[in-house]
């Protein structure tokens, strides 16, 4: 059972952390994941410069939360939680006046203006079962005449909502889940690139 750590294990390693470990690089061999690399994965999701200041300052609370899982695994959660609430919230910078729509509505929208590309998606050309590892998307909901897109504007509201009403769930996809939010607030506002 989840319980408030004690004052004197606030800075200790959650010891869920352990049990997924990892696969060096360089010996093959299993080993645990260390705190810097899990570190190093987070510091790379980001926004750009594009994005507005009040969205990539409410997506940060995703980042440090998946930063301090390493002493609380349930913030893994809460970061997916937060990162979705990220992305309706940068859904209803661009839809103003459609606010108090829902999010998938607003999610199916941006989907039908080409606002969400999967060519813009790093994992939208892996295998159905990749996908579903990289995301914890189940494999119920791709399908060859869908797009990955699609399969996101269906999927999301769904996993958004999980973990709004109360879900215990115990898994290491936290970080790539963050990054796929991120993938999804960088498309929703032009990149620098794309303005040139």
């Amino acid at each position: 059972m989840e319980k408030l750590k004690a004052l004197n294990e606030l800075c200790k390693m959650d010891a869920r952390q352990s049990v997924f470990p990892v696969r060096d690089e360089i010996s093959q061999q299993w080993r645990k994941r260390t705190q810097e690399e899990t570190y190093e994965r987070i510091s790379k999701i980001q926004l750009h410069e594009n994005v507005p200041e009040d969205i990539r300052s409410h997506f940060s609370a995703s980042l440090n939360l998946l930063a301090y899982s390493w002493y609380c695994y349930q913030f893994n959660g809460t970061a997916e939680f937060m990162a979705l609430v990220s992305v309706e919230f940068s859904l209803k910078k661009i839809y103003p006046s459609n606010k108090y729509q829902k999010f998938p509505i607003l999610l199916r929208r941006a989907a039908d203006e080409n606002l969400l590309k999967d060519e813009n998606f790093k994992y939208a050309n892996q295998s159905i079962e990749g996908i579903g590892a990289v995301h914890l998307i189940p494999p119920m909901y791709f399908s060859t005449e869908k797009t990955y897109v699609e399969t996101l504007v269906e999927y999301l509201p769904k996993m958004r909502n999980s973990l709004a009403h109360g879900v215990i769930s115990i898994h290491n996809f936290g970080i790539e889940s963050v990054f796929l939010c991120s993938e999804i607030i960088n498309q929703l506002f032009a990149s620098p690139e794309t303005d040139k």
